[in-house]
């Protein structure tokens, strides 16, 4: 004689419940794998930053977005306080030239972090007038 469960609807119920939950638990899992793959995806892993030297290299090679991301910057510490609004009402072609002019003419930054050679920049030259 071989004995068989008894599968009443208790146990039938149970059973689908354990399927539900198991199967809800690996959609969860996909997405939360998606949404770290997506995360990656969107922020790879950052290069060293680039020297002062390497920079103005780039600054020579495509002026136009060289000039973009020093604005930027300068835009960045406006909107958060660390540099005052008049920057803002010159012309963005005059501020961009003056700093990459000033990083330039600044040869012991060469080996340095292109963005602290920026600040050095700002922080010494009077780019308006209060």
């Amino acid at each position: 004689m071989v004995w068989a469960p008894v599968r009443t609807p208790t146990h039938v119920l149970a059973v689908a419940r354990q399927r539900a939950t198991a199967l809800v638990a690996v959609c969860k899992l996909k997405k939360v794998a998606a949404a770290i793959a997506c995360l990656f995806v969107a922020f790879p892993a950052t290069a060293p930053a680039a020297s002062t030297s390497e920079f103005l290299t780039h600054c020579e090679a495509t002026p136009e977005p060289c000039q973009e991301k020093v604005l930027a910057y300068v835009k960045f510490l406006v909107d958060g306080g660390f540099l005052d609004q008049c920057v803002m009402q010159l012309p963005a072609g005059d501020v961009a030239a003056n700093l990459i002019g000033w990083m330039r003419d600044h040869p012991e930054y060469r080996d340095k972090d292109w963005v602290d050679c920026l600040d050095d920049a700002i922080a010494t030259l009077k780019l308006c007038n209060p």
